[in-house]
């Protein structure tokens, strides 16, 4: 391995072995350069997979396995990774991607260097395809305070009344609703192609978590994903602290990607009430992060 590594990929996994591995192999037969890395964050897996691919890709010239001593969560997790990434493997750039995507373009990092050469982007995310063919398209945006409170609000009674299945259940129903029934998709579909936004390059726009690439102009200011949140309002959190940085975000669909969504947490909580109650906690728990931040931000 050269002494500064092209990009390394982070790879944060729990439980989910299949997939984990369906990824690094997408990496090693698409990835355009050889001089990258793959490093794959044991969220301390209770399954135990954390230690087979550990022994899997033991001595792997580009391949390496960190096992956590706990469950970091998302945003801790993945500055395992980056901090390695950067720290030990000097790496240029850093992608983080779920353990359930696919890279799928053969130009991947080309094409990513090409954009960071005309707009110096901080972060950018590729277009995500989802196992059932559709673009998965998320552009969020940054509420008013007085809004996230009002959630806090109404999330923290439902909460306390012990209705948060109530909350996931309906969050469930859409999702079958719209990513699964045909014609939800064909609506979804539809709507996509009326904006065109799903096949456009955005920049400075909240991205969609999934897959996001890091460059050497974000490194400059930052070191990471903020780190006080578990799980959820990630994505919220780094688009503010790129802006508050005075950097950009760049959305581009000519880099392909498929998503098999949220393959980690099904496999752990879908069916596990108790489960389902520590998500909804972490729901709340991030959104007064988010709130704290605004506040100590004057956002």
């Amino acid at each position: 391995m050269s002494k500064s590594v092209d990009i390394a990929f982070v790879i944060l996994h729990y439980n989910a072995i299949k997939e984990t591995i369906q990824c690094v192999e997408s990496i090693e037969k698409n990835i355009d350069t050889d001089n990258y890395a793959v490093i794959i964050v044991d969220n301390c897996s209770p399954n135990g997979t954390g230690k087979q691919l550990s022994e899997k890709y033991n001595g792997h010239e580009k391949c390496y396995v960190i096992e956590s001593s706990e469950n970091l969560g998302f945003a801790k997790g993945n500055n395992l990774g980056i901090d390695f990434a950067r720290k030990k493997l000097q790496a240029q750039y850093v992608c983080c991607t779920n353990n359930d995507t696919i890279i799928l373009d053969k130009k991947f990092f080309g094409k990513v260097t090409k954009e960071y050469r005309k707009t110096k982007f901080a972060v950018l995310a590729p277009r995500a395809i989802t196992a059932q063919g559709d673009v998965q398209l998320y552009f969020g945006r940054i509420l008013s305070l007085k809004a996230y409170e009002e959630e806090l609000v109404k999330l923290t009674n439902l909460l306390k009344e012990g209705r948060f299945n109530v909350e996931l259940g309906k969050k469930r129903a859409l999702r079958v609703l719209f990513e699964k029934n045909p014609l939800g998709r064909k609506l979804v579909g539809f709507w996509r192609t009326l904006k065109n936004r799903a096949y456009s390059t955005k920049y400075d726009e909240m991205l969609h978590g999934c897959c996001l690439v890091f460059s050497p102009a974000f490194f400059e200011k930052l070191s990471g994903f903020y780190d006080k949140t578990f799980m959820y309002r990630e994505e919220e959190l780094l688009y503010l602290e790129v802006r508050n940085a005075d950097m950009h975000t760049v959305y581009k669909p000519t880099i392909c990607i498929k998503h098999l969504e949220d393959v980690a947490t099904d496999s752990e909580y879908e069916t596990n009430e108790k489960k389902n109650k520590f998500m909804f906690e972490c729901k709340v728990d991030s959104l007064k992060v988010l709130i704290d931040y605004l506040k100590s931000k004057d956002v």
